[in-house]
């Protein structure tokens, strides 16, 4: 594919074939690929792009410098498994994790957006109080009510968080603009 390179590449340790061809297999930086040859050739490949990466699994043979390692990657309707050296079973089980934990991380926010979405698709410019949760102007309050008043708004900012409506990182930062703007008229 256009952009794709190869990160790693390999083959199966020797032992795993003696009944049939040895596999040959990649990862690059959108899929991982298997190639299976055929004993009278040809060759049947199976692949399947990092989003679908669900779980990664290496392990070491009792003889690991003969019969080297297992390597396998599992998606939801697939599974690769790949018995290479260990040198390389370690070198793509790293980059394995690397991009399941990033896909991890886009699943969450695209999680976290649909939700808010749900929630009536409410989204804060700057990073601000809400408008719908923004007190009106009013005349100056003794310094325990404002901290009543403070108090409340944190309590309905961490209700959202909760939710799942607003991050953390967007949490903390209402959090500190609301507490500065409590402090402001002490």
């Amino acid at each position: 594919m256009e952009g794709e390179g190869l990160l790693s590449k390999g083959v199966d340790c020797r032992p795993f074939a003696l009944f049939s061809r040895r596999q040959v297999f990649g990862i690059t930086n959108s899929r991982v690929i298997r190639l299976e040859r055929g004993l009278l050739g040809g060759f049947k490949m199976k692949d399947f792009q990092w989003k679908d990466l669900k779980d990664a699994q290496v392990s070491e043979y009792v003889l690991p410098s003969l019969c080297g390692s297992s390597l396998t990657f599992r998606a939801q309707f697939m599974k690769i498994e790949v018995h290479p050296s260990v040198d390389i079973a370690t070198e793509m089980y790293k980059v394995a994790q690397k991009e399941e934990q990033a896909w991890e991380e886009k699943r969450r926010v695209r999680e976290m957006e649909e939700t808010r979405a749900a929630a009536g698709g409410v989204m804060f410019a700057g990073g601000g109080i809400p408008p719908a949760q923004t007190p009106a102007p009013q005349a100056p309050q003794s310094s325990e009510s404002l901290s009543n008043s403070v108090a409340d708004e944190l309590i309905k900012l961490k209700k959202l968080m909760d939710q799942g409506i607003i991050s953390d990182v967007e949490f903390n930062e209402m959090k500190s603009k609301l507490l500065s703007k409590g402090t402001q008229n002490f």
